[in-house]
Formats: structure tokens, C-alpha cells, sequence
């Protein structure tokens, strides 16, 4: 029979022993039942002989069901899915999305999916509910930290990939830099004389005030660097003086 119907467009119920043609799916024909219903005296539910059933179909097996207790269906109370007893009891392939009670034994039948979704949103504190969804929540947590872990990853990479690029760019301002403004030399006068030093534009005075006290064995606070009659800032650069290749400042002491 099951092999006659799959050749023809037709559904069949199990549980009257009736086959309907002109119906793609045993969903279809459920439907189409609930939609418009007349009640055909033959097709009782042989189980329990009720003329006032309707039927419903196991989203595993596709068998139509009678709604009643004695197909022994579960349906979930929130997406209203069903399964049959054969489904429940034999097939673990549906143990994930499967409608069951909890251990505890008062809250509604829920499949898997749902009691999860309940269970995250707050909306069951059922302490069984939430055991028999653990594995899924430590799996999706798990999941979820493999995300955060490998988005972690990508901004230390990308990270990494600015400051190269910074650190190039600097490098390139400084290449730049050097191109335009070379190293000047500067003639230091003295009463004793003139000496002549060559430093970078970024140098500030006050590594060229002390290379001249070394030089002159002479204390930096004994001294005191002039330019123009001014008296020159330390932290000040040759660059930020605008000062020129072989220009003259005046050291006394």
C-alpha cells in the first residue's frame, strides 16, 4: 500500500486504513481537513472509533496520526510539531528537535528548539528544562566563543597590519624629511675662538649646548647660547629656529 501511494499522487491514514487521492503530501491532506471537514463514516480512526477526530501528521515519519490519545502523538505546546511513539522511541536522529516532557514532569511537552529558547529568553526557570538543553547551550556557547575568539583574532591581525603601516608611513616621513632638510652645520663663537658643529634639523639646542660643554670642559649652567641678541630656547630644534647651513651663534661663559 505505502508503495502504491508513493507512485500516485495520494495520502494515506494509517489510522482510518484510507487513501485519498489528488493530495501531494499526508500535510497537505491534514490541511485540506481541517480547512473543510465532512464527515465520511468510513473514515473513522479504527483506534478508537471516534467519527469526530482529526488527524494530524509526524513531521519524521510523514505518518498521519489520529489528534486523539490513541495514536499516542506529542505535540509541542509553543511550534505545535508532532511525533509520533514509533519516532520518540526508536529514531535518535530526532533526539535534538523531538517533543518530550521534562524529568521533572509538570511543564508542557516542548520540542528541543523551543525548551532552549525558553530557557535563554527566561521565560522557563524549570531547573530539568534547562538540564535537558545543556549540552545545546554549552554547544552554542562554545560556538559563540569560537566567534568572538577568531573576530579577536582578526582585529589583533588587522591591528598589527596599521601600526606596519604606520610605522612605514613614519619612516617614510622621516626619509622625506631628511631629503628636504639635510643635517646643517653650525659655527659656535666663543672668545676663544669658533668650532663648528653638524646636527640634524631635529635636534634640539640643548643636545648641541652640551656637546660644546663637554667639549670645552666648561659647566652647561655656566653658559649662555645667543642667536640675533635673543638668548636660544633649549628644547627648541635648528628646524622650529629656521636656522641655515653655517649660520653663527655666539657661547659665553
Amino acid at each position: 500500500m505505502i508503495e502504491f501511494v508513493g507512485h500516485n499522487t495520494a495520502a494515506l491514514n494509517a489510522s482510518s486504513c484510507c487513501v485519498y487521492f489528488g493530495f501531494v503530501s499526508n500535510a497537505e491532506f491534514c490541511s485540506s481537513i481541517h480547512d473543510v471537514w465532512e464527515t465520511d463514516l468510513v473514515d473513522y480512526c479504527i483506534s478508537c472509533n471516534d467519527s469526530d477526530t482529526s488527524f494530524e501528521v509526524c513531521i519524521h515519519c510523514n505518518q498521519i496520526l489520529c489528534a486523539f490519545d490513541c495514536s499516542d502523538s506529542w505535540n509541542c505546546t509553543d511550534c505545535k510539531i508532532t511525533y509520533c511513539k514509533h519516532c520518540r522511541e526508536e529514531d535518535a536522529r530526532v533526539a535534538d528537535v523531538m517533543v518530550t516532557f521534562c524529568d521533572y514532569g509538570y511543564c508542557e511537552p516542548y520540542c528541543s528548539k523551543c525548551r532552549l529558547s525558553s530557557c535563554k529568553n527566561g521565560d522557563n526557570d524549570c531547573v530539568d528544562c534547562k538540564s535537558m538543553v545543556f549540552a545545546m547551550l554549552l554547544e552554542e556557547s562554545n560556538e559563540k566563543q569560537a566567534r568572538i575568539n577568531s573576530l579577536l583574532e582578526e582585529c589583533n591581525s588587522m591591528q598589527a597590519r596599521i601600526d606596519s603601516q604606520q610605522e612605514e608611513m613614519e619612516r617614510s616621513k622621516s626619509i622625506m624629511f631628511t631629503s628636504e632638510y639635510p643635517p646643517i652645520t653650525i659655527r659656535i663663537k666663543d672668545m676663544a675662538g669658533e668650532t663648528l658643529v653638524t646636527i640634524e634639523r631635529t635636534t634640539k639646542m640643548e643636545t648641541l649646548f652640551q656637546a660644546f660643554a663637554m667639549k670645552k670642559n666648561l659647566s652647561l649652567e655656566a653658559l649662555r647660547f645667543t642667536l640675533r641678541g635673543e638668548t636660544i630656547d633649549p628644547i627648541a630644534t635648528a628646524a622650529s629656529l629656521d636656522l641655515v647651513d653655517m649660520i653663527e651663534i655666539n657661547a659665553a661663559w
